[in-house]
């Protein structure tokens, strides 16, 4: 009877190996400019944990899912949503002025780039994208909640919300990532360019 009952149980879920998110990077510039504040600031609060790669530097604006497989479906439906919406939206700039560290695993704490008091032009457009892609099944109404920030480091302690000198650039392009988890690897699948650009 033992032996039945095991055949016919579902076999184990495969080990998630992917994430499929989309994200706005900095320029070349200004993503300099956010390394040498990696470096002052972890300085400045006695911080240890490993800068984030220069080539990792983004905001996401949206956390798609994770996949044992690639998602060949999703970037498809993804690629037909995004190039349709993304198109008649213009170029903005996004600024951040502040620092703090986010809720997160202990001893794995997020410290994070942040704007308390803006950047209402990419919470717009994050509000159009999300309400699209709720229509195609891709979001839900939980994603309209949205805090952009930038990941520096993951630290151990926890640094409250504080100024520093403003990093900003103008959003030119949104990109399909695929994060090979655990690799600190990223694919750029796709770029949609913004209307002028």
């Amino acid at each position: 009877m033992d032996q039945q009952f095991t055949l016919f149980q579902n076999p184990k879920p495969l080990p998630n190996r992917y994430r499929l998110f989309l994200g706005i990077f900095p320029d070349d510039d200004t993503s300099h400019l956010i390394c040498e504040q990696q470096s002052h600031l972890r300085e400045k609060f006695g911080l240890s944990g490993r800068p984030r790669p220069r080539s990792h530097l983004h905001v996401t604006l949206h956390h798609i899912g994770d996949y044992p497989d690639f998602p060949e479906s999703v970037v498809a439906v993804t690629t037909g949503v995004w190039a349709r919406v993304i198109a008649s939206q213009p170029s903005f700039e996004v600024m951040f002025d502040h620092v703090k560290s986010f809720r997160g695993k202990p001893g794995n704490l997020p410290f994070v780039l942040v704007n308390p008091n803006g950047n209402t032009a990419l919470q717009e457009f994050h509000r159009l994208l999300i309400t699209e892609l709720i229509k195609h099944r891709l979001a839900t109404h939980g994603a309209l909640k949205f805090v952009p920030h930038v990941t520096m480091l993951y630290d151990e302690h926890s640094v409250p919300e504080q100024p520093v000198c403003p990093v900003r650039w103008t959003v030119k392009e949104v990109v399909l990532v695929l994060s090979h988890l655990g690799a600190t690897k990223y694919d750029r699948l796709e770029r949609w360019p913004l209307a002028g650009d």
